[in-house]
C-alpha cells in the first residue's frame, strides 16, 4: 500500500459522501486495510486522550493514515 493508494480510496470515499468527517475518512481506510489483511497499533485522540486500536499495519502505512 502506497500513498497513491490511499489518496484513490479517500478520493472514492469523498466522492461518494460529499458531507462526511475525519474520523469517517479514517474508519473506511481502516476497513479497507483489514479487508486485504493488512493488520499494528494505530493510535488515535488529541492532546487530552488517545485511543490505541490493534491492527497488524506497517509503520510507513500508518503514518500515511494519521
Amino acid at each position: 500500500m502506497n500513498k497513491e493508494e490511499l489518496l484513490i480510496i479517500v478520493l472514492n470515499f469523498l466522492k461518494d459522501n460529499i458531507y462526511t468527517s475525519i474520523n469517517s475518512i479514517r474508519l473506511i481506510v481502516e476497513k479497507k486495510l483489514e479487508s486485504q489483511g493488512i493488520i499494528g497499533e494505530i493510535t488515535t485522540g488529541n492532546r487530552y486522550y488517545s485511543a490505541t486500536q490493534l491492527v497488524k499495519i506497517s509503520h510507513d502505512n500508518a503514518r500515511l493514515i494519521n
